[in-house]
């Protein structure tokens, strides 16, 4: 796997902030806070659910479609 692009809030300056990460095969990772659900689904172990405040998502799909 190779990342091929990065993409994040255009306000972010320290390169930590939530974000998509293009790779080379075929693959959009997402960078974010991870989260406990509670139970509320179910995640098999090798897996995980990560949040990003909405206005965030928004504006990296906005700019993974532009």
């Amino acid at each position: 796997m190779k990342i091929t692009k990065i993409i994040r809030q255009r306000a972010c300056l320290n390169g930590s902030c939530p974000g998509l990460i293009i790779t080379n095969d075929g693959n959009v990772l997402i960078q974010g806070r991870k989260v406990d659900v509670g139970g509320a689904l179910e995640i098999p172990d090798h897996e995980t659910v990560v949040a990003i405040p909405n206005e965030v998502f928004a504006e990296l799909v906005r700019q993974y479609a532009g």
